[in-house]
């Protein structure tokens, strides 16, 4: 695929399919438009087969106009939802229904907070390489294990430190307006026209640390559970999202003064 790369007024980046001279605008996600919806309750009085499939498709949906708080409220309907959905979001359902909540509840939180307080926020320097940190609470000395619901749901955007030459990678990056806009094209590029690998919009960049600022993910520490919520981000933010988190060494998987690195491991 090649692509050309416009702006609108307000700077927001535009992808336009290049094929032997027509141009076709390439759609992409526009996460300042909200979808509201109402908090009324479902109604449970259909056959049970049919209020499964009734209800996992309003959950489908809310997931996908990014209501985030009424999407969760569909695990707390009863236990057959709770697991069903937990089993959707991370395969597995060997916990008991407090700890599935909790962890639902704070995975929810988590997307909610990316989407509000990241990729809706705006980016006043138009930086096309940011990040979000998230902060966990006990020591990397003593908690290796690391998941998602582990962490305080309260972003803090970040300018990455590392330039794109540094990356040793075929990156453009293009910023918008907000943090949702930014594009990276990974491909090459001849006089305007970019040969395009993949697309990925919007971008979210994760800085995993503990309460001291420690940098916690090495190489191979990133579990299966990292991978499922990446999936589950992707099904609310669109196919296209790209996901980095900002890893270190294996060798250094105690080190506490590590904050920060060049090394980033694409999921």
């Amino acid at each position: 695929m090649k692509v050309l790369v416009t702006n609108n007024y307000f700077g927001t980046p535009i992808l336009w399919e290049y094929d032997e001279g027509i141009v076709e605008r390439i759609d992409l996600f526009d996460f300042n438009t909200h979808t509201l919806l109402t908090n009324d309750s479902p109604d449970l009085s259909y056959p049970l087969d049919l209020a499964d499939k009734i209800l996992m498709y309003v959950f489908n949906y809310r997931l996908t106009t990014r209501n985030f708080a009424q999407a969760f409220q569909i695990c707390q309907i009863n236990r057959h939802f709770a697991r069903k959905i937990y089993k959707k979001i991370y395969d597995e359902t060997c916990f008991s229904l407090p700890e599935m909540i909790r962890r639902l509840g704070m995975t929810f939180r988590l997307a909610e907070n990316i989407y509000d307080d990241y990729l809706c926020e705006p980016n006043p320097q138009s930086h096309g390489l940011t990040a979000i940190s998230l902060t966990r609470l006990g020591s990397l000395r003593t908690h290796r294990q690391f998941d998602p619901w582990d962490f305080i749901p309260q972003v803090d955007i970040q300018k990455l430190a590392v330039e794109i030459e540094e990356m040793n990678v075929d990156l453009f990056a293009f910023p918008g307006q907000f943090y949702g806009d930014t594009i990276w094209i990974r491909g090459s590029e001849d006089d305007g026209i970019y040969d395009v690998n993949t697309i990925q919009h919007p971008i979210i960049v994760l800085i995993l640390c503990d309460y001291t600022y420690a940098l916690i993910p090495t190489l191979r520490s990133i579990n299966r559970n990292w991978r499922r919520f990446v999936m589950f981000l992707r099904s609310a933010f669109g196919p296209k999202t790209g996901v980095s988190i900002m890893v270190k060494s294996d060798r250094d998987i105690e080190n506490p003064f590590i904050e920060t690195t060049d090394m980033f491991l694409q999921i």
